[in-house]
């Protein structure tokens, strides 16, 4: 009987003990994250993110279409100034043309359990709806287009239609307007997930006033943790094993009585 018992009691430890370390992992996931783009930041207005879409997409086409639709033909394209276009291509960095398509920021918010994801009500146009994934998705959606499809498009081909350029100051007006396509959505201050999330519920009340809306930046890069600390889980964790430990030796104590009362009758 004490044995089953003492069983129980323990298996119920180590469960607890993996309850506490799980629900660590699950609110740590999110405390990482760093948004760089407009898609990214949950303040910024859905409506507003539909547009910004619509945008980048139709200069996207339009930089196709006058890749292959180039009457001139290219019989007067020069080999150094496509040397040069494939050198910034290759050799600029993210803050000329633009950050990359981030899987494994979309990942954590569409599998995570943190509870601030699973509370936190969104506007989609003006329909209020309450699981904020479902806006997650639609989001991650439109950056894969623009951030992934549609940049590898671009600085795989850019090199080819700054080859043409008229004159040296069309190269560089060019090289401006391609770059510029992509970094229509990035944030020039970066910000943490967390601390832009504890502002979208006041914002989206602006926002459902107002159908257009940019979303502010929170100021500043640093946020308050609101997970637990490994100190403070070892703490919960030898404070249930001494639970456990004080329950074993009453039960100790009531068998050994049992006997006795047992072994007198």
């Amino acid at each position: 009987m004490m044995d089953y018992f003492l069983y129980h009691k323990l298996i119920g430890a180590t469960d607890s003990k993996q309850e506490l370390i799980g629900a660590t992992d699950s609110t740590q996931e999110l405390n990482d994250l760093v948004v760089v783009n407009r898609y990214q930041l949950p303040t910024s207005s859905f409506t507003t993110l539909v547009f910004l879409f619509v945008c980048q997409m139709t200069l996207s086409l339009f930089y196709i279409y006058s890749l292959n639709n180039n009457k001139k033909g290219w019989a007067d394209s020069s080999g150094w100034r496509w040397f040069i276009g494939l050198l910034l291509c290759n050799l600029a960095g993210e803050d000329e043309i633009g950050y990359v398509f981030q899987f494994a920021f979309w990942l954590k918010l569409l599998h995570t359990k943190d509870p601030r994801m699973q509370k936190v009500p969104s506007m989609m146009f003006f329909f209020k709806i309450q699981d904020f994934k479902k806006e997650v998705r639609a989001r991650m959606f439109m950056s894969m287009f623009v951030n992934m499809f549609t940049r590898r498009i671009i600085l795989c081909t850019a090199p080819i239609l700054l080859s043409v350029a008229n004159d040296p100051i069309d190269f560089v007006k060019d090289c401006l307007a391609v770059f510029f396509i992509n970094k229509l959505d990035d944030l020039h201050d970066h910000v943490r997930f967390v601390k832009a999330l504890k502002q979208k519920k006041p914002m989206d009340k602006e926002n459902s006033s107002c159908c257009l809306h940019s979303g502010n930046v929170p100021e500043g890069n640093d946020y308050e943790e609101v997970s637990e600390s490994e100190e403070d889980v070892e703490e919960k964790i030898e404070k249930l094993e001494k639970r456990v430990k004080e329950d074993a030796e009453k039960i100790k104590a009531f068998d050994t009585r049992l006997q006795r009362l047992e072994e007198g009758a």
